[in-house]
């Protein structure tokens, strides 16, 4: 790094190295993190970055979260001056950390799904970034998903769990047979319904029920055993590994929020003792979800509207082309129409697709190849190009042409 001098008022550093190693839905919440940054602030090195499955593998997921995640760095890079990723090589069978991007034994070699997003990346890099603009038609889908249970670095004892859709039951703790919770992480114990979390891990969590609930009220009885927090009660894990969970005696035992892709509410001071049992209900309406602890109201929010689609655009002057990233982090096509405002196509665009049929697709040492993006060229009509983005998607357009003077 270079340091500069300490005076009063400015910042001691010309340069701040930031590691992300988050889920990925961290990487698709924080797309947009400097595109407020203060332009008179140190410049930003993204030294390290991965998106951590709870698998830790090197999926098509993953991937694409990172790839959305870098339309931001890119976007802004005139605040982001240089990135790097995770660790670059890995010996099979000789490595203290996952992921990392390729990997390779004594005669071959694999490169992970990240390690050709940081290729299209890199092999398409424009000289100057273009403003855009996004529109968004089509309605929301209702939030839905499975509900869960979990802790941060406690041990905790849970019970009585309750899933009601209006008059309806759809899911009672008591009524299910040992095996009924998918154990992501943590060390828990099951009995006659009732949950027990050993662990210190960060986070534990243990899921349940169906991931299309939606409109639901969960409650349940939860007391802490031991350990420096309180509790997670997840409300909805949706099937693209997005966990909505409320925070309860997080941040040290210090306050509640919900924390949601995206969005974390304004924290409540509040704390959670050892050895009591507190009556939980969280309430799911549409976007909106309202917690209550011992029958008291915490918390009442909307969910912010879901993003699938992330963009950026530029121009690379010596080839004479456009060049758009876009990655579509959704298990749903994305028809897009990019007007390419102010350019004059010529011909063909031409693409590149990273994606696959399955979300957790990885490659291997036996199958490099698997995950790698292919080739297509693309119609211009009326200087605006018309695709559909797969899902679980990055895709780079290149389209030549040239400026009618407007950038």
């Amino acid at each position: 790094l270079a340091w500069g001098k300490f005076k009063s008022g400015e910042a001691p550093a010309h340069i701040v190295d930031e590691h992300y190693y988050r889920p990925p839905a961290w990487f698709l919440a924080q797309a947009d993190r400097y595109d407020g940054y203060d332009r008179k602030a140190p410049k930003v090195f993204a030294g390290e970055f991965a998106a951590h499955r709870p698998d830790r593998k090197s999926s098509i997921d993953a991937a694409v979260c990172e790839a959305a995640f870098m339309t931001g760095l890119l976007r802004n890079s005139d605040v982001v001056v240089m990135t790097s990723y995770a660790p670059l090589f890995a010996r099979d069978g000789f490595t203290q950390w996952t992921p990392d991007l390729i990997w390779f034994d004594a005669t071959r070699t694999m490169p992970t799904p990240s390690y050709h997003v940081q290729a299209m990346y890199g092999q398409n890099r424009p000289d100057r970034i273009l403003p855009m603009v996004m529109e968004t038609k089509g309605d929301e889908p209702a939030p839905s998903g499975r509900i869960g249970v979990g802790t941060w670095h406690t041990q905790a004892g849970l019970k009585d769990l309750e899933v009601e859709q209006g008059d309806k039951v759809l899911y009672r703790s008591v009524d299910v047979a040992p095996g009924g919770w998918t154990y992501e992480s943590g060390e828990w114990e099951e009995a006659a319904g009732a949950l027990r979390q050993k662990s210190g891990d960060e986070p534990a969590v243990a899921l349940a029920g169906d991931p299309s609930w939606t409109d639901v009220t969960l409650t349940l009885k939860a007391r802490k055993t031991g350990g420096d927090e309180g509790f997670l009660i997840l409300f909805q894990a949706s099937a693209n590994d997005e966990k909505y969970w409320w925070n309860i005696g997080g941040w040290g035992n210090t306050s509640h929020a919900l924390e949601l892709p995206g969005f974390t509410s304004p924290h409540v001071p509040g704390k959670i003792e050892t050895g009591r049992w507190y009556d939980i209900r969280i309430e799911t309406r549409g976007a909106e979800v309202a917690c209550f602890l011992d029958n008291v109201e915490i918390h009442r929010a909307k969910r912010p509207p879901m993003r699938r689609v992330y963009a950026v655009a530029g121009v690379d002057d010596r080839a004479g082309e456009i060049i758009l990233h876009l990655s579509n982090a959704s298990g749903a096509p994305a028809p897009v129409v990019a007007a390419l405002k102010g350019w004059k196509a010529a011909g063909e665009a031409r693409s590149s697709v990273l994606t696959s049929a399955d979300r957790s697709d990885i490659n291997t040492l036996a199958e490099p190849t698997r995950v790698a993006p292919a080739p297509a060229k693309l119609r211009v009509q009326d200087d605006a190009v018309h695709c559909t983005l797969p899902p679980w998607s990055h895709t780079v357009i290149r389209v030549p042409g040239k400026t009618r003077g407007l950038f």
